[in-house]
């Protein structure tokens, strides 16, 4: 799979609160099981979650002091990797050693870099202050989502949809959406643009927000979101009163405002596509058996899947996306 996943960049494998002191969090990030611990000196470690030894998962040890110890023969490594205790032996052979990965703690989020350590630059990782600012409070959220995680940047930056899927909630005018001046900029990882409504009538979310907004006033509303490659978008949208006259002065402060900082980390691909082919099968059997015709699913087998499975892997990590996605005409 290594050529889906951009390896050299950092992504976010938990919010600071997750791991605690003596904490022990397994997490598969770019195909590769990790655990993440933080010592009893505070020092956050990232190794692969899998012991050298036996291949015992290390999340399933424990913390002593600032060893990650195995919880099958009592191995012990430190935050790089290497191993520094033997229960029972003095000699460490140099092969004893779980692969490390570079760890940062920035903005209350923890980042891991999984491709060459030597380029792992911790100036890359995008900034996001406002999680150490009071003014701006926020709720960790950790979502799974069964799909490639380029669809989700491509969610988050469009747009159009907000008045049919948020409609209850942040969605607002369709017309006004479909009106919307929108000022794009290249940026050196990414783009940034600007999306204004001007006129239009505050969605549900903002009215409930006990502001003053109300149903029947026009106010200015923004979106300004940014990507930055290869899997963060910054979103700061909000609304103001027509006489704030926001697009012109560029007040932001006074009306109903939100900041987000989206983290898209991709787990691995072999599970979206198996998870896929098994929707589209169910759904076949289930449409043919509706109409009593269930003699034709019959060919659904678990090794037609895995054969089907393995062809589309080998398709996508080919980068021939039409090609896998012609496989799916076989269900």
């Amino acid at each position: 799979m290594e050529a889906t996943f951009i390896r050299n960049a950092w992504y976010v494998a938990a919010w600071t609160s997750e791991v605690p002191v003596g904490k022990i969090l397994s997490r598969q990030i770019l195909g590769t099981p990790m655990a993440i611990y933080r010592t009893e000196s505070g020092i956050l470690g990232a190794l692969e979650d899998r012991c050298p030894h036996r291949s015992v998962p290390l999340s399933l040890g424990c913390v002593i002091n600032d060893r990650l110890r195995c919880g099958y023969h009592g191995l012990s490594f430190d935050e790089t990797g290497n191993c520094i205790e033997i229960p029972g032996q003095d000699k460490i052979p140099p092969a004893m050693k779980a692969q490390s990965f570079p760890v940062v703690e920035r903005d209350a989020l923890i980042w891991v870099w999984c491709g060459e350590p030597e380029k792992a630059d911790v100036e890359s990782i995008p900034s996001f202050p406002w999680h150490n600012d009071p003014a701006w409070p926020y709720i960790p959220y950790v979502q799974r989502i069964a799909c490639a995680y380029n669809l989700v940047v491509d969610n988050l930056l469009d747009q159009t949809h907000l008045p049919y899927v948020h409609a209850a909630t942040i969605g607002g005018s369709a017309s006004g959406h479909a009106t919307a001046e929108m000022d794009v900029e290249k940026t050196p990882r990414g783009m940034r643009f600007l999306r204004w409504l001007e006129k239009t009538s505050p969605p549900p979310a903002y009215v409930a927000a006990g502001i003053g907004f109300t149903e029947d006033q026009l106010i200015d509303r923004w979106s300004e979101f940014e990507y930055v490659a290869p899997a963060t978008v910054l979103q700061f949208v909000g609304g103001l009163p027509l006489e704030a006259r926001a697009r012109e002065t560029g007040a932001r402060e006074g009306g109903w405002a939100l900041r987000i900082m989206h983290n898209i980390t991709p787990e691995t691909i072999k599970k979206g596509i198996r998870s896929g082919i098994e929707a589209e099968a169910n759904a076949h059997a289930q449409a043919n058996a509706a109409v009593g015709r269930g003699d034709e699913t019959q060919y659904i087998t678990e090794e037609y899947l895995s054969e089907l499975e393995a062809e589309m892997l080998a398709a996508a990590d080919a980068l021939e996306f039409e090609r896998a996605a012609g496989l799916r005409d076989r269900i």
